[in-house]
């Protein structure tokens, strides 16, 4: 199932007096799932602050950090209806009100791109 990948768009809103956000789910057969919130655009919502609780990625949207892969607190078994999906109006609830306050109250550990190591050379040639 090389590259192969199951899409599920949708749209949520987290409260009765909130927006309406366009997501979408995309499934792989060997890695975990990811989760985007693309209309409205988070970033754009956020009006150049840096965004909580998301992972860097090079498409439109955002990419919701939902669950610390290290915790085991999804796993492939885990129906998307009873995690996922719940998460993402987690998700949205936590941001709606950080747009307002500036404080993320979700919790959790915010994902820190890594970062590269650095080879330093000495321009020395080690005798062996």
């Amino acid at each position: 199932m090389g590259g192969r990948e199951l899409r599920f768009g949708f749209t949520v809103s987290p409260t009765p007096l909130s927006r309406a956000y366009r997501c979408l789910l995309k499934v792989y057969a060997a890695r975990f799932p990811e989760l985007f919130v693309l209309d409205p655009d988070p970033k754009t919502l956020a009006a150049g602050r840096v965004l909580p609780h998301v992972y860097p990625h090079g498409g439109p949207g955002a990419k919701l950090c939902l669950w610390l892969p290290r915790t085991y607190e999804w796993c492939a078994q885990m129906r998307f209806d009873e995690t996922y999906l719940p998460w993402a109006a987690e998700w949205l609830d936590y941001f709606e009100e950080w747009l307002v306050t500036d404080t993320w109250t979700g919790g959790g550990e915010h994902p820190v791109a890594p970062r590269k190591q650095r080879t330093q050379s000495t321009g020395m040639k080690t005798a062996r």
